[in-house]
This record gives C-alpha cells, structure tokens and sequence, in this order.
C-alpha cells in the first residue's frame, strides 16, 4: 500500500527543512579536501562468508563484528572527508550511537554538543538504509498510538545518518527525516495490518521502499514476540541527502 500524496508531500517538505537547517550549521564547511592516498583508498567490503553467516551468529559476535566495520569507515571518513568523527564507547554503542560529530575541518573550534552518528552499510545486498524499529510482531494492538519504537535502531535520537553504498558513496541523512520516514512506514504497516490488509512478511510503502517482519536468527538476543523484528528498508534514491561523498 503505498503512501498516498499527503503523506509524501509532508515528508518532501521535512527533508527539504532539514537540508536547509544542516547548511546553517554546516555553513563554513570546507568541501575542498584532499582526496584519501593510494595506500588508503579501498573500498570496504564485506565477503560472502560474512553476509551469509551474520545473522545466524551469536549477538555478541555480531555486534564486534558491527563494531569493527563501523570502525573502519569511521577513520575513512576522517581520512577523506571535512567531517571529524570520534568513535563511540560501548555504552554509546549500545544505546545506537555508533559515533559523535565533533565538528569539520577549517573549522577553528569543535562543536559545543558532539553530534551522534549512525553509520549503515548494508551487509547482505541492495544499498538500502536498514532500520529496525520495531521488537516483536505481530503488534498488541491497531491503535498507532500505542506502538513502541523499541527496535535497536530507534534507542536513541541520532543526528546523522552515513549511508555507505557498494560503490562507496557516503550520503549524509538529517536525523529527524530519516525517524520519521521509518515511523512512518511502520506505522501504514501496522494501520494495514489492523485493516488484514496486510498479513505477511514484506510490506509495500512506496515510494520510500518496504517494511520487512524478519525472524531473529541468531543466538542469544532478547527474545521477542513470536522471535520476529520489524526492519524499514529505505530507498535512498528517494531522499535528499545533506552532503555526499565518494571514498
């Protein structure tokens, strides 16, 4: 089912508020930065090893696993962009915030609050950013006022988001548009499914991309209803980014 014109307009005119808040803050920003050395310039990759087997290992292993990747394109976006990330500790990490924005290159002074970052990389396939939001499925209830945005991804408002293609671009989203994007595809998700409009695992909410009720694979998470997660999957080509980069 997907998003009727009211909905897409009212989302169009936050991205739009949101780049323009971003350029306020980012005003003197210095976009003419060297670009990464010959030593430097790889592509993260994942092997097929790692995307096949993730899902089925223990949490703990998947979340080093996270941590590493993250890590890793952390120090390439310090490397070969004007943004100055520092890595979170593991309390932060667990609360979803994978890095803090201290502030830009050329710029004299660091930012008064550090700004939190999400760093997404798909690790199976496509070039979607993956959010998931919801524990458990199906829901206690139709009324949308009662949904809990427990998922992983939706522990902490993140200012940020740094999507990383397979080609290596990294898109810079505003927080704010991208939570209330992946609200609003569970919430037509869970308004479907109380009208048994929807009733199986993958969810159409175009043009922003699909809600996926994915099964938890591995072992030892915090079991949930029915042992299923609620994923977005949003379609990137759909949104305005504030700044983008090719590492």
């Amino acid at each position: 089912m997907p998003f009727n014109w009211y909905k897409v307009t009212r989302i169009k005119k936050l991205q739009a508020k949101c780049v323009l808040e971003d350029k306020v803050i980012f005003a003197d920003l210095d976009m003419d930065v060297d670009p990464l050395t010959e030593e430097t310039d790889q592509t993260v990759e994942t092997s097929p090893a790692v995307d096949g087997d993730h899902q089925f290992k223990p949490i703990g292993d998947r979340i080093e696993e996270g941590k590493k990747r993250e890590d890793e394109i952390i120090d390439r976006i310090n490397a070969g962009t004007p943004f100055i990330l520092e890595h979170s500790g593991r309390e932060a990490d667990i609360r979803g915030i994978d890095a803090y924005m201290v502030g830009y290159k050329g710029r004299a002074e660091r930012f008064p609050t550090p700004l939190t970052v999400q760093i997404k990389q798909r690790i199976k396939s496509g070039d979607d950013l993956g959010l998931e939001i919801m524990k458990g499925w199906p829901p206690p209830s139709a009324d949308i006022r009662s949904i809990k945005w427990d998922g992983k991804d939706m522990k902490t408002p993140i200012d940020y988001y740094f999507h990383v293609d397979r080609a290596g671009t990294i898109k810079i989203f505003n927080g704010k548009a991208i939570r209330e994007i992946a609200e609003s595809m569970g919430t037509s998700a869970v308004t479907a499914w109380g009208h048994q409009a929807f009733n199986g695992r993958r969810y159409n909410a175009a043009p922003y991309g699909e809600v996926l009720i994915v099964p938890e694979r591995g072992i030892g998470g915090r079991k949930t209803k029915n042992n299923f997660k609620v994923i977005t999957y949003i379609n990137v080509t759909e949104l305005s980014p504030t700044y983008e980069f090719t590492l």
